[in-house]
């Protein structure tokens, strides 16, 4: 009664590729070996909605809205990142590897630092219904996110403020003035 519903390769080690199910489970298929191992379980058993590789870490979108930080190395430390009410639909991690988008059925993209791992995240919610993909840009002072209101949105951080107020403070939700400050219009 295994369900496929998202699958990433590895991005450091193109011998891997990692398989998330209905139930929440993550799966490694080794390549080389032939070998399919269940590796991970999620307690509330949610399917998994996407998967983000990144070095030694996958990044776990679900269902009920719970983003999961798992390593894929020994001894490694799981970590949620809360904030969407509704399933999440993609991640992405830029380029510099300290910041997390995520796109979600409640219509919002949420940016994340991942130095710090702050429970409290930036939110952008033009968009007027679901949200199904978000992309950092190369330099990882933009984003992107295209939603199921048929509009392509673009937003610019200022990457500098938001970086030492998120070490600093926990900023939940954006006033409108820190708004103007940290995001171009």
């Amino acid at each position: 009664d295994f369900e496929a519903t998202a699958l990433v390769r590895s991005n450091n080690d193109n011998n891997n590729v990692y398989v998330g199910s209905n139930k929440g489970e993550i799966y490694k298929i080794s390549i080389s070996e032939h070998t399919f191992d269940k590796i991970y379980t999620y307690t509330k058993s949610n399917p998994i909605n996407t998967l983000y590789a990144h070095l030694n870490e996958l990044y776990m979108g679900f269902s009920d809205g719970s983003c999961v930080l798992f390593p894929l190395i020994e001894n490694g430390i799981n970590h949620n990142f809360p904030g969407h009410t509704a399933g999440i639909t993609d991640i992405d991690i830029s380029s510099d590897g300290n910041l997390m988008a995520t796109s979600s059925f409640d219509g919002i993209v949420r940016v994340y630092s991942l130095d710090h791992k702050m429970q409290s995240p930036l939110e952008f919610n033009q968009h007027k219904s679901w949200v199904y993909s978000v992309s950092f840009t190369g330099n990882s002072n933009e984003i992107f996110s295209t939603g199921r209101d048929r509009k392509v949105n673009h937003f610019k951080i200022k990457l500098d403020d938001l970086a030492k107020d998120l070490e600093i403070h926990k900023i939940e939700p954006l006033s409108e003035i820190q708004k103007i400050k940290y995001i171009e219009e």
